[in-house]
């Protein structure tokens, strides 16, 4: 859920995860939808009751639960499933209703109903504003729902334009929906559940970006009230970090200790700003702890070919390598540490770098007709540098796989292709769009037209075999024996390439051969001398 500060920018940027989806079926909706109404409406009352909430607010958010549920009485498919994800998520915290809460869920709650109420639902990312600028993003499942950090960086963005209006107008209704915190700061919180947190939950990050923006506000408006409010945000964004070995390290999730590069970068940032339009040595020295943290660090992001979303965790996704890249050329303007002018040197490259493919085996000449699970199929085996598309290139071959940065191998199955050789690359495409193409064939499909080459004895009813044919994993072997009366087969079936096994000899006297068959039929005869069973008995 982390955005991008372009000029200290948030922007909008593709759902991380796919939330809660639609309800399971129609009465279970129906039923569930006005449960959650009738919990909303008794937390409103509570509210009331405890003096948490004024008569005016109280009645304002009763109507606000009474219009969602008529809009989703209406309503088809997924617009219904989302609005009543809404109001699922505001009556879930219906025990916990105060001003700031009640305001930030209810016009959330009015958002949805008015959007849904007359347009689909979305199909990708969206955000949508109210008339005050408050901003809405859209979680599928969970309709649209207050996102703190989308509001921070709108705040940071109108703060310097023209027009003080809007921002103005903003700066008021986000302060409106902040929450005191224990420790005497303001937060910004998320009141709907991801990734395994439940709400209300906030994050670090965001906190330190309303300080970066109020900071703003208070310099473009020239009204250093709003200073403090930064302050404030600033006192929740420190609570929100953890301690490291290396030093502080902020929160992006407060249910979670997930240790995020970019979170860390741009909070660095956010609160050197605060600090620098503020005066506040307080938080101009944890800036310089963050980035000393974030500096020490760097290296354990940098997998060689590109950089870690996460410590420990998988490779970032293009938006938030990117992302980092600037936090890092950003930071170089700010700060002497050599290290962010050479993690930004580095991770900009991988920008640019094909993936490295090292071939590290392959089998290459394949018997595939007929199919007998032995050599059907060519393969190569690759370590892979980072993330990419991957495709064998080998007859018209096209198909990609999304791989990650270790060993692979992929396969080709030459189906009934005439016999000959065909050319093949390893064609592989990183999630920034550089290719890199490397020989691994040629692939040769042939024809085994050889017999096993074979020795064998046999000695009291038990022959013995040694058979060699790098076309088969097994021999069929069967034990012929003959005289001038006839002859007589016994079929030992499939066996390994050496062994033994007892056969029955038949009474007389025979000459025995060993036939041995490979996978694709090609027979060696090997004559195994003469046999001889007396059955007489004496006189």
């Amino acid at each position: 859920m982390g955005c991008t500060f372009g000029q200290v920018v948030f922007g909008r940027v593709a759902i991380l995860a796919v939330l809660a989806a639609a309800l399971a079926s129609p009465a279970v909706a129906a039923t569930q939808a006005r449960k959650d109404a009738a919990a909303a409406t008794r937390g409103i009352n509570q509210a009331l009751i405890a003096g948490r909430l004024d008569a005016d607010a109280a009645g304002q958010y009763r109507a606000s639960v009474s219009r969602a549920l008529a809009t989703w009485n209406r309503l088809p498919g997924d617009r219904a499933s989302n609005l009543a994800g809404a109001l699922h998520d505001a009556a879930a915290l219906a025990n916990r209703y105060d001003g700031p809460r009640a305001l930030t869920l209810f016009t959330a709650l009015d958002a949805n109903a008015g959007y849904l109420g007359t347009k689909a639902a979305p199909r990708s990312a969206l955000d949508i504003s109210d008339d005050d600028g408050v901003v809405y993003r859209w979680f599928p499942g969970h309709g649209f729902q207050f996102h703190p950090l989308a509001n921070a960086s709108k705040l940071s963005n109108l703060a310097p334009a023209f027009d003080a209006a809007p921002a103005a107008s903003l700066a008021v209704a986000l302060l409106d929906r902040a929450e005191a915190t224990a420790n005497g700061g303001l937060a910004w919180d998320y009141l709907f559940p991801f990734g395994g947190g439940r709400p209300p939950w906030t994050s670090g990050m965001a906190q330190a970006a309303f300080a970066q923006a109020y900071s703003r506000v208070a310099t473009n408006l020239d009204d250093p009230t709003y200073l403090d409010t930064a302050a404030h945000a600033f006192t929740a964004a420190r609570a929100l970090t953890r301690e490291l070995p290396v030093g502080p390290w902020v929160r992006l999730y407060s249910f979670s200790s997930l240790t995020v590069l970019n979170a860390q970068l741009q909070t660095a940032l956010s609160i050197a700003e605060y600090a620098r339009t503020s005066g506040d040595a307080t938080a101009a020295l944890f800036a310089d702890k963050l980035m000393s943290s974030a500096a020490a660090m760097l290296p354990q992001f940098d997998t060689g070919s590109w950089s870690l979303y996460s410590l420990g965790g998988t490779e970032a996704s293009l938006h938030y390598h990117s992302y980092v890249v600037d936090l890092l050329n950003r930071l170089s303007q700010l700060d002497d540490r050599p290290e962010w002018p050479e993690y930004a040197a580095l991770f900009g490259d991988d920008l640019t770098t094909p993936p490295d493919v090292t071939p590290v085996s392959a089998v290459k000449v394949v018997y595939p007709l007929p199919r007998a699970g032995f050599r059907d199929q060519a393969s190569v085996t690759f370590q892979l540098s980072k993330t990419a598309a991957v495709r064998l290139a080998v007859a018209g071959e096209r198909r990609p796989y999304t791989l990650r940065p270790g060993r692979h191998t992929l396969t080709w199955d030459p189906g009934a292709r005439p016999v000959q050789a065909y050319a093949a690359t390893l064609v592989a495409t990183d999630i920034a769009g550089n290719t890199a193409e490397v020989p691994v064939g040629p692939f040769e499909v042939r024809r085994d037209t050889t017999p096993p080459d074979v020795s064998a004895t046999i000695a009291g009813g038990r022959v013995s075999w040694t058979a060699t044919d790098d076309e088969t994993p097994w021999v069929h072997l069967r034990v012929r024996f003959s005289n001038g009366a006839g002859s007589k087969t016994d079929d030992l079936g499939k066996r390994r390439l050496t062994g033994s096994a007892n056969v029955p000899v038949p009474a007389g006297r025979w000459g025995a051969t060993l036939l041995a068959g490979d996978s694709t039929g090609n027979t060696a005869a090997v004559p195994l001398g003469y046999v001889e069973k007396n059955t007489s008995s004496a006189p």
